[in-house]
């Protein structure tokens, strides 16, 4: 795992930080290519196996978050957050392996991100098994 703190950092700043969680993970924006919209009929055929592509990831606790944004068609397609891996060499050549990214559908651009602040509340309900994240 690469360190957390690969940038020098001042001693005050290592004093500061040094509570947070620092966990090193990878944002990896995707972006949509002319493809996308060009295509319309064969991409929608793909969702399926672009969807069951990361949910085996996550099976394997590789993938932190991920999902579309919405807001904004011009803006980027979506965000996912990978952990687990050792380097940008190897998510690159993991995401790469997307469907949407083979068939030339979207680029991709990857961010080494260290992960020290946030938070999230997991309710879970035994009577019927549900959960929420709030």
């Amino acid at each position: 795992m690469p360190d957390a703190h690969s940038q020098p950092l001042h001693e005050a700043e290592k004093e500061i930080t040094k509570a947070m969680l620092g966990m090193v993970v990878y944002a990896v924006i995707v972006r949509k290519t002319p493809k996308w919209d060009s295509d319309a009929e064969t991409r929608v055929s793909l969702i399926r196996e672009h969807i069951q592509y990361f949910i085996d990831l996550e099976k394997q606790d590789k993938v932190l978050l991920a999902g579309p944004f919405i807001d904004d068609p011009d803006r980027p397609d979506g965000l996912i957050i990978l952990k687990g891996y050792d380097s940008v060499a190897e998510v690159e050549a993991v995401v790469a392996q997307d469907v949407f990214h083979l068939k030339g559908y979207r680029t991709f651009e990857i961010n080494t991100w260290l992960l020290n602040e946030g938070a999230f509340t997991v309710r879970v309900a035994l009577s019927d098994q549900g959960f929420r994240l709030a």
